[in-house]
């Protein structure tokens, strides 16, 4: 089922402006832009915040993962690569980490919620200055002022591999160390949320 259904994110039903007709591009406008604004008002209840920590426990990782990370950085024209449309929804939000309100994706039980997805994008903008920009299917991207330098760029490394555990830790370490020298190289960083972003 689609985490988005959640009743947390989903407005009040109250009065006839919350009705929606489907055939109206008004309607569907003005229920969307409901939503956009209910959902960005619960990432900022402080009650509802995760711990992103925690994001190691929401899915299950594998080697695969991290091998994944490291090729969609390499090369992240992979993200479009078998689109044959490319659709950009610009977001009327107060701050970028709120862009994740927008659910352009349904959340599955198994991939990183909407609540989860926010921990990670604030944990990274005030700890390694890499704002958030976008959420594709599978993926999160998000980007720097300048790409880091490679201490900095070992303490994201640190971080990311507590949130996607590998049961082959020396495996992993090799992959993790090498997402560590390419990110020194670039502005962006690409992180998959789902159960199965690495396929």
């Amino acid at each position: 089922m689609h985490a988005s259904n959640h009743e947390l994110l989903q407005p009040a039903d109250d009065g006839p402006e919350a009705e929606v007709d489907y055939d109206d591009p008004v309607s569907v406008h003005a229920s969307e832009a409901r939503q956009l604004a209910h959902v960005q008002a619960q990432l900022d209840v402080s009650a509802l915040q995760q711990d992103w920590r925690a994001l190691a426990q929401a899915r299950l990782s594998s080697q695969a993962d991290v091998e994944a990370l490291v090729a969609m950085n390499r090369d992240p024209d992979q993200l479009l690569a078998n689109d044959d449309n490319v659709y950009v929804q610009r977001l009327p939000v107060a701050r970028d980490d709120l862009l994740i309100a927008g659910l352009p994706n349904g959340y599955f039980s198994a991939d990183w919620n909407v609540f989860q997805n926010h921990a990670l994008i604030r944990q990274l903008e005030a700890t390694h200055g890499y704002r958030f920009f976008g959420i594709g299917a599978s993926w999160l991207g998000f980007v720097r002022r300048q790409a880091p330098d490679e201490k900095a760029a070992r303490q994201l490394v640190r971080d990311l591999a507590m949130i996607y555990p590998s049961e082959d830790a020396d495996a992993a370490a090799a992959a993790w160390n090498a997402l560590a020298l390419l990110l020194t190289g670039r502005r962006t960083l690409l992180l998959g949320y789902t159960e199965n972003f690495a396929d």
